[in-house]
């Protein structure tokens, strides 16, 4: 559940545990795997080119043990831990659906038996192995018979599919048990002869898939790999490995291929093919330069089934996907055949992370953890720039030197404080004064870069020089778990000791006793924070599930904040609102609090677990990023809480409702104002120069990471902004088409010349693949010649010379295009460096988007339109070493531009709008640019924007129309008005927005005069005069906002009967007038005098609502509008309307048969009742654009609260929108989507909805 007070926008995904076995498991289109306290449940995209997040399931209290997806029922997944508990979950419903705790061990693994439907079967320590039925209430688990009282601990349980009732067990000590509900059970009856100890335990067992008696059995070290006949207990064959080095940590058999399993290395990251029908590797693979942990089939993921290769195939690749889990946490799905990643996620934290940090640049993020890493993340794409070596043991707290030194000071638990050089990647410096005791803070010196502050178990806080010896050592009576320095002295720092007391220590004093105490709380003090904004105040956060805030000077407690149910760790002040505090506890919450009165405006609980760390970006002070122990790292947007300040920018208001000095911002009742020195930077720029760059300056003070920065670079590039005068970060991310080719290239030079050099990260490419990124580089642009130099150097001789006669060759085309048909039919990806060489821009563009790779299409398009990719002629001439320059082609334009809404769409869909609007300015398109804001509700963004864009004046209107909306709904009534009279005169707009206010004759008339409007009492005289001359929606305008609502409402409704008494008639005759009446207000509409007409309305508005959303192609709201036509014409079928349900009722069902086929082609098969509804519909004109909405996050999944639609009982992905109810709810995009085309509920209450 996130709350007003702040949106998820980012989020970094736990890896994979690396202690227990079964850690991941695929079940049809969705795998799984777990951290440690976590399970990631992913899903395969639409176009089958990578996995997306589907969902995050944190139950279990201690670490997760084992998981497992019902081969019978694919939705379930069950979990076991250390909890004592196991959980079966839902995917689909995204519920837990049976549970059962205090088991009398920790199971260590579970699987479900294939002959017992309902059944789990849970194993662990030396037996016995439980059977949970889960369709028996009392949740009492059995003992399946001769499972106990073995002589050894199980490591492994797999039934067997096509041999009903018979189990395999493995043993830590190596050996195999097999119990069978027929024969005698067999405990320990087989040990391969070279296994001497628990260090040639059983790695992994599985069953042949087809075979009820074939198993495959592997050992660690030396004792290698057998396939048994599990009657005879004789091994068939055993496998031989192909060095002493080698080694097998885990094992898959290959549906898709029978006879022929996998095995990862586990020292290496080698994956292995083999066959049943040899005993040595058929192939083996390098996927990752770290040892494999487990290995998961994804059973029908396999690209094609058909083609799985036979024993007799001469040993080809099985074309099969398989879930990659390593040791150091990377998880990814591997396809064996096309010998390619298909999805990798590496480098997540794998253990509880204790502390994340901004980097001072606001580029880097930095993060520590109980996993012993210390890493570094961009902040724009989220992806790891660097992370430690892991061998510091525990990381418990870090902190960014100032400047750009890039430096961080890190605690550890048993190896002091160090100092880590981000930029260098490596070891700074050690210091050992807390010798091995727990270090649990560290604190720079944000004024004096020379001091660190450290705090921890031996009851010390050390203060040194970065260069030198410690300056001071301040004892205390217990351990230390805050320090922080204040903001505005270099002197002066307080601490948090397990004794609950706070203390300030000031450096200049002679001894070691504090300046201050404070004492307050009732347990341990955890972390200490001094505001940025008010000097001498300090909170402190405690284990009594408080936090309090100091007044130092007054040496007293102003506040005292409730509401956490567990201690409170992570602690912020926000740097531009002086009464914002935000703080994160181990109840799993992020509360955000108003400090002038106690009370908490905002909490989030996305986090499964304790909330450690919280930290604000340096130049973004309205993005947050937080950590927990269950492992990820998420990324968070205070907008909500300064929407007023946007909207008073936007409308150009005083800067008095802009900005306040501090004490006259902690005004209790006033609205949150800015005055901090970012936004006090921009003020002082404005008032000296009149800026009129004003507008970018606020927009970037309230951005968010990644795309925000890419598309005010991007708007820079069309006002004719040169190259060099963009941002660092403008090459990372979506680059216009002018410069996408020169840009590639000097990446893939870069990478060449890299190519030999060393890097400490653990994480930097190989030689090998730098090379290989750098080939593709140039292949991308067109530079055959080099990529074939590059190949070269691989020694890929083939593809070499596959395509190197395109330099010079001319009769090579004829053979060349039979060889990519050939390529392309096999779906073999040689087929791309032969068809640039053709120059088969279309080729390639269809073969990119196949597999949604929208962007590789994109440049491809920019490429060929730049004349990078051209045919191949008997001699290139210069272009063998360069390039040539571009000429303009109007054909290859709009392939570019067709590409651009390809990956624009792309984006849209995966909850990143920002990002899709960079792909059209990419293309100089400004106007799809807007569309695509519009559609994510980027409103504010957009209308800076459109100051600054060409062509955009239809879609900037209808920003600020929506942005009205917003006003109306923190009750900004001054901000909407300003922001209306923007528009040209008599616009509807302003007449709705007075239509819907609610407040007394006075305080409308107030807002009549600010918009320019005649009062009241006039109005309704006007509009009798346009009514006489027969001017209709001029009269329903003012009769509207007068006190004559009825004979606005009678006189439009009459219009719109007589309208579609017409055979022909068609929406946009009546549309302009429905929406006017929509808007008057509930309250009015409700009267029982207006019944009759307010439910006539209500019809209406939601037929007329359903064309105009399938002309948009809002496609997901179609169905629920024609449901709720027909639900209010059956309720209430005494009314007089010229709608027939019958009619409305068969365009209904016309419209299910039909729409699949009008999302794909948008024609429709022969219908009469649909074509004339279609002919209703009409052309779209709208300025927003077409296709649905989509918004921010739309691709995040929430831990808590799961939200189901109203509209088709879907699980909500993304933010939720909850009904005038209170209970139902639909998704946020889908609401943005029906209060556009109807502003009634879609519960039918005959209330509004506002989602803006």
């Amino acid at each position: 559940m996130t709350s007003i007070g702040a949106r998820q926008i980012g989020l970094i995904a736990a890896g994979s545990q690396p202690w227990n076995r079964d850690v991941c498991s695929a079940s049809n289109s969705r795998f799984a795997y777990c951290a440690t306290l976590a399970v990631y449940v992913y899903s395969r995209n639409k176009h089958g080119d990578g996995h997306v997040l589907e969902s995050i399931v944190a139950e279990h209290k201690k670490t997760i043990t084992a998981l497992s997806w019902s081969p019978l029922k694919p939705h379930l997944l069950a979990t076991v831990g250390a909890d004592n508990t196991a959980f079966v979950w839902n995917a689909e419903t995204q519920k837990v659906e049976h549970k059962t705790e205090n088991l009398r061990y920790i199971p260590q693994c579970i699987a479900w038996p294939f002959h017992m439907a309902d059944t789990l079967s849970l194993g662990g320590s030396k037996g016995p192995i439980l059977l949970w039925n889960l369709n028996e209430e009392s949740k009492k688990l059995a003992l399946l018979p001769y499972s106990q009282n073995f002589q050894s601990e199980i490591t492994h349980m797999r039934w067997n599919k096509l041999n009903e009732g018979r189990l395999a067990i493995g043993h830590v000590n190596g050996s195999l048990s097999i119990i069978d509900k027929v024969n005698k059970p067999r405990k320990h009856c087989w040990t391969p002869e070279n296994c001497i100890d628990e260090e040639t335990g059983i790695a992994c067992l599985e069953w042949d898939p087809h075979s009820p008696d074939y198993l495959l059995v592997a050992h660690r070290s030396g004792a290698g790999i057998h396939l048994i006949d599990s009657n005879s207990l004789s091994p068939i064959t055993r496998f031989e490995l192909p060095s002493a080095a080698a080694s097998i940590q885990c094992m898959v058999w290959v549906t898709s291929g029978p006879g022929l399993f996998l095995t990862g290395d586990a020292h290496s990251g080698v994956l292995r093919v083999w066959s049943v029908a040899k005993n040595t590797p058929i192939h083996s693979l390098k996927v990752k330069n770290t040892a494999f942990h487990s290995l998961a089939i994804l059973p029908d993921l396999t690209r094609r089934k058909e083609e799985a290769p036979s024993l007799a195939s001469n040993f080809a690749l099985p074309p099969a996907q398989v879930v990659c889990c390593f040791l150091d946490g990377g998880v990814g799905v591997y396809e064996v055949a096309r010998r390619k990643w298909n999805w990798l996620r590496d480098q997540g934290h794998v253990e509880t992370i204790f502390d994340c940090k901004m980097a001072p640049s606001g580029e880097h993020l930095a993060t520590a953890s109980f996993d012993g890493t210390l890493k570094i993340w961009d902040i724009h794409s989220l992806e790891p720039v660097t992370t430690s070596t892991g061998n510091e043991g525990i990381i418990y707290s870090i902190d960014w030197a100032p400047g750009e030194s890039g430096y961080i000071v890190a605690g550890t638990a048993k190896n002091g404080v160090l100092v880590w050089d981000s930029i260098k990647k490596r070891l700074s410096k050690r210091f050992k004064e807390h010798r091995s005791s727990a270090v649990y803070c560290v604190a720079w010196n944000q004024i004096d870069s020379k001091m660190i502050a450290s705090a921890g178990a031996d009851r010390q806080c050390v203060i040194r020089n970065i260069d030198g010896s410690p300056v001071k050592i301040y004892q205390h009576p217990a351990p230390v778990f805050g320090v922080s320095w204040s903001t505005t002295s270099r002197d002066i720092l307080a601490t948090g000791c397990e004794d609950s007391i706070i203390r300030v220590f000031y450096l200049t004093t002679q001894g070691d006793q504090p300046l201050k105490t404070f004492y307050g709380h009732s347990a341990k003090a955890f972390h200490v924070r001094w505001s940025p904004l008010r000097e001498g105040i300090i909170a402190s956060g405690s284990d009594d599930c408080t936090v309090r805030v100091w007044d130092y000077g007054e040496e007293s407690c102003i506040n005292t904040l409730k509401g956490h149910r567990a201690p409170v760790r992570g602690l912020l002040w926000n740097t531009e609102l002086a009464h914002i505090l935000i703080s994160g506890s181990w109840d799993a919450s992020i509360k955000i609090w108003d400090i002038r009165d106690g009370s908490c405006i905002g909490e989030v609980l996305d986090h499964g677990a304790d909330v450690y760390g919280i930290t604000s970006h340096s130049k973004r002070p309205f993005v947050l990023a937080s950590c927990s122990r269950d492992s990820t790292i998420r990324l968070w947007s205070l907008i909500p809480i300064v929407s007023n300040v946007q909207l008073s920018i936007l409308a150009n208001r005083p800067f008095s409702e802009i900005f306040a000095p501090t004490e006259v911002s902690l005004n209790p009742s006033g609205p949150p104002l800015l005055c901090g020195p970012l936004s006090r930077k921009i003020r002082g720029n404005l008032e000296q120069s009149n800026n009129s760059e004003s507008l970018i300056s606020f927009s970037q003070l309230f951005s968010l990471p990644g795309a925000y920065s890419n598309i005010w670079d991007l708007t820079d590039v069309l006002r004719g902004a040169s190259l060099d005068s963009l941002s660092g970060a403008y090459s990372n991310g979506i680059i216009h088409y002018s410069h996408l080719a020169s840009i590639k290239s000097a990446k893939a030079q870069t990478a060449e010349i890299q190519q030999g050099g060393k890097s400490s990260s653990i994480i930097a490419p190989s030689k090998e693949d730098q090379i290989k990124l750098a080939a593709e580089d140039h292949l991308r642009v067109g530079n055959i010649h080099r990529y074939c130099e590059l190949l070269v150097q691989l020694k890929l001789w083939d593809k070499a010379l596959a395509v190197a006669p395109s330099v010079s060759l001319d009769y090579w085309r004829q053979l060349a295009s039979k060889r990519a048909d050939e390529l392309r039919r096999e779906e073999d990806d040689d087929f791309v460096p032969i068809a640039t060489a053709l120059a088969d821009v279309n080729g390639l563009i269809d073969y990119y988007n196949e597999r949604g790779q929208f962007d590789r299409g994109f440049c491809i398009a920019a490429a060929s339109h730049d004349g990078w990719i051209k045919k191949p002629i008997a001699t290139r001439g210069s272009t063998l070493n360069g390039y040539k320059e571009s000429e303009e082609n109007p054909e290859t334009f709009a392939l570019l531009k067709t590409t651009a809404n390809n990956l624009a769409d792309h984006y849209l869909k995966s909850g990143q709008p920002v990002k899709a609007a960079c792909c059209h300015l990419a293309v100089d398109d400004s106007k799809s640019s807007m569309q695509k804001l519009i559609r994510g509700n980027e409103l504010e963004l957009a209308l800076c924007l459109s100051s600054y864009l060409p062509d955009v004046t239809a879609q900037r209107q209808l920003v600020i129309e929506l942005l009205a909306r917003k006003c109306e709904k923190i009750a900004q009534c001054n901000c909407a008005i300003d922001l209306l009279r923007l528009l040209p005169e008599n616009n509807d707009a302003l007449f709705k927005f007075l239509a819907r206010q609610a407040a007394s004759m006075d305080e409308i008339n107030d807002l009549h005069s600010k918009a320019g409007i005649p009062l009241i009492d006039d109005c309704e005289i006007i509009a009798r005069q346009y009514m006489e001359s027969g001017r209709i929606k001029d009269a329903i305008k003012y009769f509207i906002i007068s006190n004559n609502v009825q004979l606005g409402l009678d006189l439009g409704i009459h219009f719109i009967q007589e309208k579609i008494k017409s055979v022909t008639w068609t929406v946009d005759e009546i549309y302009d007038i429905v929406t006017l009446l929509s808007s008057i207000r509930s309250d009015k509409l409700g009267h029982e005098n207006l019944t009759k007409q307010s439910v006539t309305l209500q019809i209406i508005s939601a037929y007329c609502g359903t064309l105009i959303a399938i002309r948009r192609q809002y496609w997901s709201i179609i169905s629920p509008l024609f449901k709720l036509v027909i639900y209010l014409m059956t309720k209430h079928n005494d009314l007089q309307i010229p709608l027939s349900l019958s009619r409305i009722s068969s365009e209904y069902e016309a419209w299910k048969e039909n729409e699949a086929n009008l999302k794909i082609c948008h024609s429709v098969q022969s219908c009469g009742v649909l074509e004339d509804l279609l002919q209703r519909v009409g052309e779209e004109c709208w300025p927003g654009g077409i296709g649905g909405d989509c918004v921010s996050g739309s691709n995040l999944p929430s831990h808590s609260d799961v939200y189901f639609s109203l509209l088709d009982s879907s699980r909500i992905q993304g933010p939720a929108f909850i009904l005038d109810d209170g209970n139902s709810a639909i998704s946020l995009s889908d609401a943005l989507m029906w209060a556009k085309v109807c502003e009634f509920s879609p519960l039918g209450s005959g209330l509004k909805i506002n989602p803006f």
